[in-house]
């Protein structure tokens, strides 16, 4: 055995203990009794998000509030910030696999970036995570540690990579799990093996109802479906409503960097795509992503807002803007008001439409008590 691959196993075994550390502290967290009317939760949630080196001159000569202060001035106050983080956080590791993009953001430019946005959990279920093998793993899940934000979706073996992470806010517990139905199959974790946790859907609703049981809402992170294809793939709405028959309240996807449809299911809502968060790529194929409060409480889940977002970087400069005028509602609506018939059926004519009125962009959906 050389020294990198004894470094490697040390770091293998660290990381193993650290994490399980971290899940018995959560375990803690979830035996604490509940407290009697408890307000509604507030929770924010957003796309892919992914810092490189393109963005460096920008926060080192204005600062890390610099390049995320537009979207923090609009978005009203929040318990709870989600969003998918595409790729390890770390400073120098060897590549991993042949693949046609391998990703990575340095941690002095990340986590400032981070805490600016004011992210309390991360998804780590997705297609870019492992790029730098499983030490860009170990180093993103310790950075993360020391910078206070909880993840999901990737472990040291498939059954921890499937645990949920559970967040406490005003007497309410709040369960987020994550899951990668993206390929390479090599990322997806194993009994033995570090990795992601794929998406199967007998694992998916067993997680879900589990997490269901000793918490009060439950949301679930997919990265799935087709890039840059604005409708969901039948496996997609076949894993969201599991999810959310099996007691989450809201799903919500990414990996397409597009909108995808909202759909309202059952006691809960799916939002299939939430588009890009902020991804320093330059295409002209990605213009708008979408930021979704929803508010939980005893009565179910209540949609509170939305935010259009324009992260086309050829024209916000890698400075994701919140959209104040939008004229093609149309559009909008047809992706957020989920329809099967529209869905089957793409209408240009309706999608072209001007309206000069602002579609209404919010609405409640009575759910169960848990």
């Amino acid at each position: 055995m050389n020294r990198r691959s004894g470094y490697l196993l040390v770091g293998l075994l660290l990381f193993a203990l650290a994490f399980s550390v971290y899940l018995l502290h959560q375990a803690d967290e979830i035996e604490e009794e509940l407290v009697a009317g408890a307000e509604p939760l507030s929770v924010l949630m957003a796309g892919d998000v992914f810092f490189d080196d393109r963005v460096a001159d920008l926060v080192d000569t204005h600062g890390a509030s610099y390049l995320v202060e537009d979207v923090i001035s609009e978005l009203d106050p929040v318990d709870l910030k989600l969003v998918n983080l595409e790729a390890p956080i770390v400073e120098d590791a060897d590549k991993w696999l042949d693949k046609q993009h391998h990703l990575k953001q340095k941690p002095d430019l990340t986590l400032p970036l981070l805490k600016e946005l004011g992210v309390d959990g991360v998804s780590l279920a997705n297609n870019h995570i492992l790029d730098y093998g499983v030490e860009g793993l170990f180093s993103t899940v310790s950075w993360l540690d020391h910078s206070g934000i909880k993840y999901a979706g990737a472990g040291p073996n498939r059954a921890l990579a499937e645990r949920p992470v559970f967040f406490e806010r005003k007497g309410r517990k709040l369960a987020f799990l994550a899951f990668s139905n993206t390929y390479p199959s090599d990322f997806w974790a194993t009994e033995k093996t570090a990795g992601t946790a794929f998406g199967e859907k007998d694992r998916v609703r067993q997680q879900v109802a589990d997490a269901a049981s000793v918490a009060d809402h439950v949301i679930v992170s997919f990265h799935w479906g087709r890039e840059l294809y604005k409708l969901p793939r039948q496996y997609q709405k076949d894993l969201g409503r599991a999810s959310i028959d099996a007691g989450a309240d809201v799903v919500f996807g990414h990996h397409p960097h597009v909108l995808q449809p909202v759909e309202r299911y059952g006691d809960g809502v799916i939002f299939y795509s939430l588009g890009n968060y902020f991804f320093t790529t330059l295409t002209d194929n990605v213009q708008y992503g979408l930021i979704p409060r929803v508010k939980l409480s005893d009565a179910g889940v209540e949609i509170a807002g939305y935010h259009l977002i324009n992260v086309n970087n050829y024209q916000v400069n890698y400075r994701t803007q919140v959209v104040k005028t939008f004229q093609n509602f149309a559009e909008l609506r047809y992706y957020l008001a989920y329809d099967e018939k529209r869905y089957e059926a793409w209408d240009d004519t309706e999608i072209n439409m001007v309206y000069e009125d602002p579609v209404t962009l919010t609405g409640s959906n009575p759910g169960r008590r848990h």
